[in-house]
């Protein structure tokens, strides 16, 4: 695949991609008002000082993202993230399209990529669900929500890459509620999951609420 670095025509692409989905509604046009819009959104059921702390976290991850285009048309986005295994920056890339599907799904919260095992040399990118105090799920697998991936089902890359969250890359494994799920612990739909808390936190917009010190990350 042939990629260009970060320019203003992908910026320019962004923005248009930002204006026709939420100009009309939102009055959104361009993909720094959006980075300002899920902020605000993330944030409106806290106090100001618990509010700046999610900022402080998953905005700056945002605003640190990378835009490209691949093959010259498609908007990409890279991610920053810290790999607790090695202490290295990674990069995680998707297309904007999807991002901001997910993003509009209610994975607003920092991502981060993690090992379920420290043995293990692949990792998985996640992210927190909103209100995770609130339940046993705390965070759920970004690769999971690209496919929609129902219990019983697992979300795996095509190249063997986690960090390759382009759409194309992503494909479902296992049957719903089958016992080949279950012995890969997929035991949630993360989709419908990620989108109750969502509308949870929505539903408590304007409480002025505070958290425990690692809610924010």
């Amino acid at each position: 695949m042939q990629h260009f670095s970060t320019s203003n025509l992908a910026t320019a692409i962004a923005d248009n991609m930002v204006a026709q989905r939420f100009g009309t509604d939102r009055g959104i046009h361009t993909f720094a008002a959006y980075l300002d819009f899920i902020d605000l959104r993330a944030t409106a059921h806290l106090n100001p000082a618990s509010a700046r702390r999610v900022i402080a976290a998953a905005g700056a991850q945002r605003r640190k993202a990378r835009l490209s285009l691949e093959d010259g048309t498609t908007a990409m986005l890279a991610l920053p993230m810290n790999d607790a295994h090695t202490g290295k920056t990674v990069w995680a890339e998707i297309d904007l399209a999807t991002w901001l599907n997910l993003i509009e799904m209610g994975a607003d919260g920092a991502w981060f990529y993690t090992h379920k095992h420290p043995e293990q040399r692949a990792g998985q990118v996640r992210t927190n669900a909103p209100l995770r105090t609130q339940t046993t799920n705390k965070n759920v697998t970004v690769a999971r929500l690209i496919v929609n991936a129902k219990a019983g089902q697992q979300a795996r890359t095509v190249d063997r890459n986690p960090l390759n969250l382009r759409a194309g890359n992503v494909f479902l494994s296992g049957n719903p509620e089958t016992a080949e799920g279950r012995v890969g612990r997929a035991k949630t739909d993360s989709a419908a999951f990620l989108r109750g808390q969502t509308a949870l936190r929505q539903t408590l917009a304007g409480r002025g609420l505070g958290f425990a010190n690692d809610e924010a990350q």
